[in-house]
């Protein structure tokens, strides 16, 4: 197969739709990390079907042959749905595999003064990489300069957080403008979407606190915080506290004179 980095990420953009992996929820999603965004994507789909999961896995190979330009014997990946890539990417690229764990435990090849580079699933903000895996790799004398991503969110955080590791960010899939373009010109998002998707990259910032504190914010908000379902609950309540405390009093005050 001829690689062409345009084709891979359209190719794999199609994968992750056809098989559900790309959602636009009523006004926002809420990301683990306690911030809020027009999408989910979740990009281990890919799996859902032999040939697809292949030209994954090939994508990311080629795209670490064609950017690495230095002598490296081990690919490490995060626990746990990096390894549905590191995994296989090692395997054909002949390289040593370690398993990083959250609670610190690793599995596999030995680090120690060997250069490592690291495959992941998805950068959403980066901290997973910047507080977990990097330091893990370093502590033990890995050295690590390379994180390649399956899936990219582009998000300021996520780059941000690379920067501060010290390590490059490289992924097959961005999702950028030419991403949402190509979606938009193959009718798999609506012009609203694509509309607030726009509007979103204009000032994500603005974006979030015009969306959480609406009437139509206020009113999913409360929503969440008091349905039945505790890890909903759970999200929503990590909004306020975590994602966007500086709101926290305006969406309660809101929600109560709702």
């Amino acid at each position: 197969m001829d690689y062409d980095l345009t084709e891979c990420q359209r190719r794999n953009i199609d994968t992750i739709v056809r098989n559900g992996g790309l959602e636009f929820p009523h006004l926002f999603h809420i990301y683990t990390s306690g911030t809020i965004g027009p999408y989910f994507i979740q990009s281990i789909v890919v799996e859902n079907t032999g040939s697809d999961y292949k030209f994954a896995i090939y994508s990311m190979k080629q795209l670490i042959k064609d950017t690495i330009n230095y002598e490296y014997k081990i690919i490490s990946g995060g626990d746990s749905r990096d390894w549905d890539f590191s995994n296989p990417v090692a395997a054909i690229l002949e390289k040593a595999h370690a398993k990083l764990y959250k609670n610190g435990k690793m599995l596999g090849a030995d680090m120690k003064n060997e250069m490592v580079i690291h495959v992941a699933d998805l950068n959403n903000q980066g901290s997973s990489v910047k507080d977990a895996w990097v330091p893990m790799i370093r502590k033990v004398g890995g050295k690590i300069n390379d994180v390649f991503f399956f899936v990219d969110r582009m998000e300021d955080e996520g780059k941000k957080a690379m920067k501060d590791a010290g390590v490059t960010p490289h992924s097959v899939v961005k999702l950028n403008d030419s991403a949402w373009n190509y979606l938009l010109e193959n009718r798999d998002i609506t012009t609203n979407i694509y509309d607030s998707l726009m509007e979103r990259e204009k000032n994500k910032i603005r974006w979030d606190e015009d969306m959480l504190t609406s009437p139509e914010g206020i009113e999913k908000m409360a929503e969440f915080l008091n349905c039945s379902d505790l890890d909903t609950k759970a999200k929503a309540q990590n909004v306020l506290d975590v994602g966007y405390p500086h709101l926290k009093d305006e969406i309660l005050l809101g929600i109560l004179n709702h």
